[in-house]
C-alpha cells in the first residue's frame, strides 16, 4: 500500500513479515502532505519483545493515526484484527486510545468481497472507523488518505519528534499510474494520464 499511495519502494515478497524496518513515505492530500510509515507485521508475543516486536511497537507509539490493514484474503481477518490489538494493548494499553481506521485490502478478491459485509459490521459495532480498499486496482484508496487526514486535522497540533533513522521520501509524478474501478454492470473503469493519451491517439 505504501508504494501504491506515495514514491516509496519498500521491499515486497509473496509472503508474511516480509518488512524488517519501517518504511517511509509521503503521501499528498489537498496539496498536504503527510507521513506514513509501513510498520512490519507484528508476531503473536510481540509485546514480549518475540520478532523484533518491541522496536516495532515504539514506532508505532510514535504515530498519531494507525491505520490498520487488513488482509482480505485472509481465512480469519477478523482473528487478525484481534491478535493484533491484543499485542498493542499488552505492550502499552495507551496505543489502544489511538485513533484507528481499518481498512480491508484485496477488495479485487471474490473472497475478500463475500468476507467484507461480515468485517465491516464488526468493525462497525466496535465504534471504528472502516473502508474497503483494493490497492491493486486503486478501488477507495484516495478515499482513505482523505479520512486519515481528517483524523489527523481533528487531533491537537504537537511538537513533532523527529525521527532521524527514517528518511522521508517525497512523491515524484507518476504518468504510468492508473487507477482501475469496477462498475455495477460487470465493465471496468481505467483512468490514467498515459492511458488516456494513449486512448486517444488510437
Amino acid at each position: 500500500l505504501l508504494s501504491v499511495v506515495s514514491a516509496a519502494k519498500p521491499k515486497i515478497a509473496e509472503y508474511p513479515f516480509t518488512t524488517v524496518v519501517p518504511n517511509l513515505g509521503v503521501a499528498e492530500v489537498n496539496h498536504r502532505q503527510m507521513v506514513l510509515a509501513d510498520i512490519p507485521g507484528l508476531m503473536e508475543g510481540a509485546h514480549e519483545g518475540i520478532g523484533l516486536g518491541h522496536d516495532f511497537l515504539r514506532h508505532i507509539e510514535r504515530t498519531r493515526v494507525l491505520i490498520h490493514l487488513l488482509n482480505g484474503d485472509s481465512p480469519d481477518p477478523l482473528g487478525d484484527f484481534e491478535a493484533i490489538n491484543q499485542e498493542l494493548t499488552l505492550f502499552n494499553p495507551a496505543l489502544a486510545d489511538k485513533p484507528q481506521i481499518v481498512v480491508f485490502n484485496k477488495m479485487d478478491l471474490p473472497h475478500a468481497r463475500e468476507q467484507w459485509p461480515t468485517v465491516e459490521k464488526a468493525i462497525v459495532a466496535r465504534g471504528l472507523a472502516c473502508l474497503n480498499i483494493s490497492a491493486v486496482t486503486g478501488h477507495n484508496v484516495e478515499q482513505m488518505l482523505y479520512r486519515v487526514q481528517e483524523m489527523l486535522d481533528a487531533l491537537p497540533v504537537f511538537e513533532e519528534v523527529a525521527v532521524e533513522e527514517l528518511p522521508e521520501i517525497t512523491p515524484a509524478a507518476d504518468e504510468r499510474a492508473f487507477q482501475i474501478t469496477p462498475l455495477e454492470d460487470d465493465t471496468w473503469l481505467v483512468e490514467g494520464i498515459a492511458i488516456e493519451r494513449a486512448a486517444q491517439m488510437t
